[in-house]
């Protein structure tokens, strides 16, 4: 599946492990394999952001935006914006270690989130406003941003959309 062209952004297409997760007719679905995997798009640049809508949060386990994801599989070091029952927070993954940067905003279904990089600052999104933000550690700005799960169930995202610069 290919992303929407439009305002001169680049077409590009959707990568990862059909049978974790991937992109069907406009939607990220499911696949037959293990309850853990990613689906993204390929970046590079000095800072960037993703939003999404939640019309459904995760009824157990955890859902991640990720940012500058270094590698679609395996455990990659990156920027996260973790979802799950308890609410949302902000995550890095440095050198295999992962730093929890911020405590729990609490969701509710209809929210749109995001979470942006900018300047050595990882900043969560709620309906538009900034509700958490932390220092971030300097990552390698290139790889992907995207959809990951471990143990997700019961979620749904719409409306993805992506900043680079």
């Amino acid at each position: 599946m290919q992303t929407g062209a439009g305002d001169g952004l680049r077409l590009d297409v959707w990568q990862g492990d059909a049978n974790m997760l991937a992109v069907s007719s406009g939607q990220v679905i499911k696949g037959s394999g293990p309850t853990i995997g990613f689906v993204g798009l390929p970046i590079s640049g000095v800072g960037g952001a993703v939003f999404v809508d939640i019309p459904a949060l995760p009824t157990s386990g955890s859902i991640y935006l990720d940012l500058f994801r270094g590698t679609l599989g395996g455990s990659p070091d990156g920027y996260r914006l973790e979802i799950n029952t308890s609410g949302m927070r902000l995550r890095e993954r440095v050198s295999g270690t992962i730093n929890t940067l911020s405590g729990y905003q609490t969701l509710s279904a209809g929210d749109r989130i995001g979470i942006r990089y900018a300047g050595g600052v990882l900043t969560a999104y709620l309906n538009g406003a900034a509700v958490l933000t932390s220092a971030a550690t300097a990552l390698t700005l290139n790889g992907f941003v995207g959809f990951a799960q471990a143990n997700g169930v019961g979620f749904a995202f719409d409306n993805f959309d992506t900043e680079i610069y």
